[in-house]
């Protein structure tokens, strides 16, 4: 019995050897084809063309964690195993946590999925949701759930709530709970409103819990046919809704391209911050460049006007029909260039722009304001001007007041305007000078208006004054005709100081014209010239004066009446001749008249009276002799009476 035991037991133990070789043979073969399956993962694997699958079930959920919680999730409504270990997964959903919550997801027709290795490749229209209304779609995408990473296969395109874009590339940190897009993206993005705005950049990476994506590598902002371009920035979406509501640029940010009307429009700033407020309408605030130490813009008009503008910080608002405002802070310059013509330059401590339609209707500035065009300059503390060519207002109020330099006048006033055609207005306490050192002509008054051009009339209105040297002239209306060199007052006119040596005297009238140039001056209505020896009335007179305002001669007619101050003699006539030099006044009438307090009463055609010695030369014709009154005193004389010949 016991070599038959033998056998079997020998044989047994054979066929155990055998399976047990068997057995560990086909699962090295299993294990050798795992590993070569793991290392194509990494580019697309295939189910190999002789790999049988080894299960098939309706329902396949994988589920990995790297904690306590869950961060990925694989579910499909059937999935095939194959014996590499790999899985064809369809109708496929993967979803991604952050702090427990779901923070993407991805759908699509088909993947590959391994779970060992935690690596899936999915394919078959995929479509990744970011979170806040923003997906992402791609050729397709591989997962790797150690790593914690998602990337696209091949460029991947996106969108979000009135904004969408495209990437060469998309790489999803899953721990980050960020995605960087790479290999040039570019945005365009709708406004409130309609006007859209295109982004590109080199890369992007997107912050998902902070909304916030970043342009480490610079970007280019289109809107219109207006260009930003900075060498960073950062985009800030509106949580829940996704579409873009703050952007900054960081270095130096460039400004080139054209407005709506056609214009070029160029410019340069540093650091600065757009903000969208109610309305759609955005709000910026930009901060000098570090290349050039300001925010510069300028606008130039095709062969026409140029205007710049730079300040140290710029503010401004815009909406989907373009630029509301703009105003500058601390200091701020603009200029305007016109062909031909000098430029004219505003500065302040504050400037403001308003546009219409994106075109300047209307710049204020308050605080140190210098407005300097080719004929003059003007500084105050606030200004108004409409645009493009409407009027200009500098004000003072409470200040020093507005001084002005327009050609060779010079003053000040408390408001001053500009015309549209280049007349200038001053009003409240206006006064100045115009002339040369030595030379020179001053004025006050209530207003002052200067007429266009270098040699425009130059009129003072209410109490207005104008002296030159000892020779004051006063009226309700003064006006100085530059291009003629003359002088016309109206209203209330009094001219002083014109009696010679003898001293100081005026010339009333209701107006007078002065030639400076002949010295020659006609005054009408109500004449009355005064001084220290008397007066002398009438309705006109034509004067001439000295360099010095002397009156050396005067023609004075119609109802002349000269009163002695201190004989109390009174002279009328129809004209009279004043001879400066002599200081005689020879009176004519038909006849002359010539009465004092006493009674004594002269009458004839022409009566001369010397005002220095107070005599008297009385002078007859042969159809008109010279007639005497006289009442003498008690005690006294019948004086003799001279008669002189008639003058042929």
């Amino acid at each position: 019995m016991r070599p038959p035991g033998r056998l079997v037991r020998a044989v047994t133990t054979a066929l155990l050897l055998a399976w047990v070789l068997a057995l560990a043979g086909i699962l090295m073969i299993r294990q050798w084809q795992r590993r070569s399956v793991v290392t194509e993962a990494a580019g697309r694997p295939q189910v190999a063309a002789l790999e049988q699958p080894v299960r098939v079930q309706k329902e396949f959920v994988f589920t990995y964690a790297m904690g306590v919680s869950p961060s990925i999730r694989v579910a499909a409504k059937e999935s095939v195993e194959f014996a590499s270990g790999w899985f064809e997964l369809k109708d496929v959903d993967l979803t991604f946590f952050q702090d427990g919550q779901v923070a993407y997801g991805l759908v699509a027709q088909r993947a590959r999925f391994h779970p060992p290795s935690s690596q899936a490749v999915v394919d078959g229209q995929p479509l990744l949701s970011l979170g806040g209304g923003v997906v992402a779609r791609a050729q397709g995408f591989i997962l790797e759930a150690g790593a914690q990473q998602l990337r696209s296969q091949g460029s991947v395109t996106f969108a979000g709530p009135g904004w969408g874009g495209m990437a060469g590339s998309l790489v999803g940190l899953l721990a980050q709970d960020a995605v960087t897009l790479r290999d040039g993206m570019t945005l365009v993005a709708a406004e409130r409103g309609g006007q859209a705005v295109t982004l590109v950049a080199p890369a992007a990476e997107y912050w998902r819990r902070s909304g916030m994506v970043e342009f480490p590598e610079g970007l280019s902002l289109f809107r219109g046919l207006l260009h930003f371009a900075a060498k960073s920035g950062r985009l800030f979406l509106a949580p829940g809704g996704g579409h873009p509501e703050k952007a900054e640029l960081f270095g130096s940010v460039t400004l080139s391209g054209r407005s709506a009307s056609g214009e070029v429009v160029e410019g340069q700033w540093g650091h600065c911050v757009a903000e969208q407020g109610p309305g759609g309408r955005w709000r910026f605030l930009a901060e000098a460049s570090p290349d050039q130490g300001w925010v510069w813009l300028r606008v130039a008009q095709t062969g026409a006007e140029v205007r710049e503008l730079r300040t140290w910080r710029l503010r401004g608002e815009a909406d989907a029909g373009g630029l509301l405002w703009l105003a500058g802070e601390e200091l701020a310059c603009a200029l305007r260039v016109r062909p031909a013509e000098i430029p004219a330059r505003l500065s302040a401590q504050h400037l403001r722009v308003e546009f219409d339609q994106e075109m300047a209707s209307h710049v204020s500035a308050r605080g140190e304001v210098v407005v300097e065009e080719a004929n003059g300059t003007i500084r105050g503390d606030t200004l108004s001007a409409q645009l493009p060519q409407g009027s200009v207002e500098v004000s003072a109020p409470g200040g020093d007041g507005v001084h002005f330099i327009s050609g060779p006048i010079q003053g000040g006033c408390q408001r001053l305007s500009l015309s549209q055609g280049g007349g200038l207005t001053a009003l409240g306490g206006v006064q100045g000078h115009m002339g040369r050192e030595g030379s020179e002509l001053r004025f006050a008054g209530r207003e002052l208006r200067l007429g266009p051009g270098q040699l425009g009339p130059v009129t003072l209105i209410g109490e207005a004054r104008v002296w030159e040297q000892n020779q004051v002239l006063r009226a309700n209306e003064v006006v100085l005709y530059r291009d003629e060199n003359r002088v016309v007052a109206r209203g209330d006119v009094r001219l002083s100081r014109v009696m010679g040596a003898g001293g100081g005297g005026d010339v009333g009238a209701t107006e007078l014209t002065f030639n400076r140039e002949r010295g020659e001056a006609v005054f009408r209505g109500a004449v009355q010239v005064r001084d220290g020896r008397g007066s002398i009335e009438s309705e006109s007179l034509l004067a001439y004066f000295s360099e010095q305002g002397e009156l050396l001669r005067g023609e004075f007619s119609q109802g002349v009446v000269i009163a002695e101050r201190g004989t109390g003699r009174r002279i009328t006539g129809s004209m009279a001749v004043y001879e400066g030099a002599r200081e005689t006044l020879t009176v004519l009438g038909q006849p002359a008249v010539a009465e004092e307090p006493s009674g004594n009463r002269v009458q004839a055609s022409r009566i001369v009276l010397d005002r220095r010695t107070g005599s008297m030369e009385v002078g007859g014709e042969l159809d008109a002799p010279s007639q005497t009154l006289y009442h003498p005193q008690e005690g006294g004389s019948v004086p003799t009476r001279r008669t002189p010949l008639p003058r042929p």
